[in-house]
């Protein structure tokens, strides 16, 4: 896992470290002011020049306000930064890094599920798993006032990723609960990824990759909605439309959805039905 994570830690480490500038608490009459340049994210309390493991560990396992207290609150994991954390983790997983790894690896992905060849594509999604939340984790630290990210840091985090992962509960196992081969009907194969569930807005309770022979692959998510219909939650099928790899260095996703009845695998399982029969009629 070492050697796959390690190109995606040393280019995101400048990147994060250039977006940490533009993070901000949004203004409401209740809380603070927006941070700016003056008034920094967060103290880390510590000397950058001289920081361990156990230093980084501490620092972002200390209670303190998330960075978007609202939306937070809104979204359902509070004003927790570690709560925070796991939510940008999860959203990053499940609506970017999967979906473009689908995309780049198309070929690949394509040959294991439709040869049942379902242990590589599992090492393959906790191990994007693991890079996320590696990545996502030192976008964190670059935030904190008096700490620079660094290829040192970045090195030291990557070494001892399974603890650091262990520490913030967001190891792959916690999150991901099973990875699993189902063919859904006479042509159409899929891996279902189940996720724990959060209870979180926006956040997904599982995740299918799926083969349709002769058209090539799908990306689907159970998605829990932020809206209510009489007092009860809802879920939606949110599904990838249309790939356009032409206007930058990452390919956009254009994304739709369609309101499920619950969250079952069986209901999502019959969204996806529904939804390639509709792409196909």
């Amino acid at each position: 896992m070492k050697k796959i994570l390690t190109l995606s830690l040393v280019l995101c480490v400048a990147f994060v470290s250039g977006c940490a500038a533009d993070s901000t608490v949004p203004e409401t009459p209740e809380k603070p002011a927006p941070i700016t340049e003056e008034e920094p994210y967060a103290d880390s309390g510590l000397d950058a020049g001289a920081v361990g493991l156990d230093d980084v560990i501490e620092v972002l396992t200390r209670p303190r306000p998330a960075g978007t207290q609202e939306p937070g609150r809104q979204l359902g994991f509070g004003d927790d930064s570690v709560a925070q954390l796991r939510y940008d983790v999860r959203r990053d997983f499940e609506s970017w890094a999967l979906p473009r790894l689908m995309i780049e690896l198309r070929g690949i992905i394509t040959y294991e599920i439709a040869g049942a060849i379902t242990e590589v594509t599992e090492a393959r999604i906790r191990n994007s798993w693991d890079g996320v939340a590696l990545i996502t984790i030192l976008g964190e630290l670059s935030q904190l006032d008096g700490f620079t990210v660094d290829a040192t840091i970045g090195a030291m985090m990557l070494e001892n990723s399974d603890e650091v992962l262990n520490a913030l509960d967001l190891t792959a196992d916690r999150h991901i609960l099973s990875v699993e081969l189902e063919q859904l009907s006479e042509g159409v194969s899929t891996v279902i990824i189940e996720m724990y569930y959060t209870g979180w807005g926006l956040l997904s309770s599982r995740i299918a990759i799926v083969y349709l022979e002769g058209f090539g692959l799908g990306y689907y998510l159970h998605q829990r909605s932020l809206g209510e219909y009489e007092g009860e939650t809802i879920y939606v099928l949110r599904f990838v439309v249309e790939v356009i790899e032409d206007i930058g260095p990452l390919p956009y996703l254009r994304w739709e959805e369609a309101q499920l009845p619950a969250n079952t695998r069986e209901a999502f399982v019959n969204g996806i039905l529904l939804n390639i029969e509709a792409m196909l009629a």
